[in-house]
């Protein structure tokens, strides 16, 4: 077997074990809802979580798709890189179920959420670097690409580790969660300006 086709092969396992590790921690997500204890009752914060969590997760797995699709190197440092955040996705999961039944009421476990999604969206922004660095793209849309995602994926890491910062350093109490809201709603406006502006940058690129 060529070196080639032995790199293939080794990404193609990679993905697919990923994979399973991904659909099994959105399973164990919802499998949550049937196992919540009448004293952790899931009230509308809970439900939010819930649903904030399966999505944010897919994205991740999304993103993930995309970076073994076009950009993952099967070298050392990018295979330990992967094995670490799909680690963090598990425990992710393990804390949104727990994040699902108290809604957010209690500290330590919404700064381990915070902290978990943003080290999920860094790893995957620094993969994409070394793949785009170990092999350069000649294409200039495929590394425009590249270049987006690794904006976006710093960009929400950055917004998560604000969000972290904010609870760490705020009073813990029920107002805390409008300046939650507020930050994740400037950081969804930031993205949305973010995807504009790739999007523009793609079409100069087709019609030059």
């Amino acid at each position: 077997m060529s070196h080639a086709a032995s790199d293939e092969r080794t990404v193609q396992r990679l993905e697919a074990f990923s994979d399973i590790v991904i659909g099994f921690s959105l399973a164990q997500l919802g499998a949550s809802l049937a196992f919540i204890k009448p004293a952790m009752t899931l009230n509308a914060g809970g439900v939010a979580a819930f649903i904030i969590s399966f999505a944010i997760v897919c994205s991740l797995w999304y993103f993930h798709h995309r970076l073994f699709e076009r950009f993952f190197v099967p070298t050392a440092l990018p295979i330990v890189l992967n094995f670490v955040w799909l680690a963090n996705v598990v425990l992710l999961v393990f804390v949104s179920v727990h994040s699902a039944g108290t809604g957010f009421a209690e500290r330590n476990p919404t700064l381990l959420y915070f902290g978990l999604y943003g080290l999920a969206y860094a790893i995957l922004a620094v993969q994409t670097a070394l793949g785009m660095r170990e092999r350069p793209a000649a294409d200039p849309a495929l590394r425009l690409k590249g270049i987006g995602n690794i904006c976006f994926m710093t960009y929400w890491a950055l917004v998560f580790c604000a969000a972290f910062a904010l609870v760490d350093q705020m009073p813990w109490s029920n107002s805390i969660g409008g300046d939650l809201s507020m930050t994740f709603g400037i950081g969804a406006a930031g993205s949305i300006l973010m995807s504009i502006y790739f999007r523009r940058k793609k079409a100069a690129l087709t019609n030059a």
